[in-house]
């Protein structure tokens, strides 16, 4: 037995996927501002993210050692410049 889905029933899920899609590419963020800083966990004292073009690399270095990382130092810091922002990653010295 084959089952035909109504022409109106089809648009409706093509609309849901659309905007769920759509929801899900605005979830993960736009263009930073120039002040914005976005981190990630990634385990084990490991971060990566991405930060506005307004941060220099010693005021994105202060900032995560004391926000993210306890006043730890950083390890293996690194700082990749884009256009309109800046891709950082590190790992914190533990203990």
């Amino acid at each position: 037995m084959t089952t035909v889905l109504s022409d109106p029933f089809n648009r409706v899920i093509k609309t849901s996927a659309a905007l769920a899609v759509l929801l899900g590419l605005t979830a993960c963020g736009g263009p930073l501002a120039p002040n914005e800083l976005r981190l990630d966990n990634d385990g084990n004292g490991r971060f990566s993210g991405s930060a506005g073009a307004g941060w220099t690399s010693q005021e994105l270095y202060t900032h995560i050692s004391a926000s993210f990382c306890d006043g730890a130092d950083i390890a293996d810091f690194q700082i990749l410049v884009l256009d309109g922002g800046q891709v950082v990653s590190g790992q914190c010295v533990l203990g």
